[in-house]
């Protein structure tokens, strides 16, 4: 799980170098759903997650909206994970 963390934070280094380029927001947020997400909430690694690792994933997608690369509409990552179970 850890190395899903430190993919997903290099991931979010790197939206962040974008902006200063002229990256707007909304496909910045676009890329972020896109690649940190969805390696983020893979059925798979969801499965039997331990408390504390689900909660440094929920701190990792708080940072992300503190930086405006994550939208508001996703909120927790519960609701991401029924998001997604309900496209699959």
């Amino acid at each position: 799980m850890f190395s899903v963390t430190s993919s997903c934070a290099q991931h979010l280094y790197a939206l962040k170098i974008l902006r200063p380029h002229g990256m707007f927001d909304e496909a910045l947020q676009q890329i972020f759903r896109a690649v940190v997400i969805s390696s983020m909430l893979s059925v798979e690694r969801m499965a039997g997650i331990h408390i504390s690792r689900w909660q440094h994933l929920e701190a990792f997608l708080r940072r992300s909206m503190r930086s405006c690369l994550c939208s508001l509409e996703q909120e927790d990552l519960m609701n991401l994970l029924k998001q997604q179970t309900t496209l699959l």
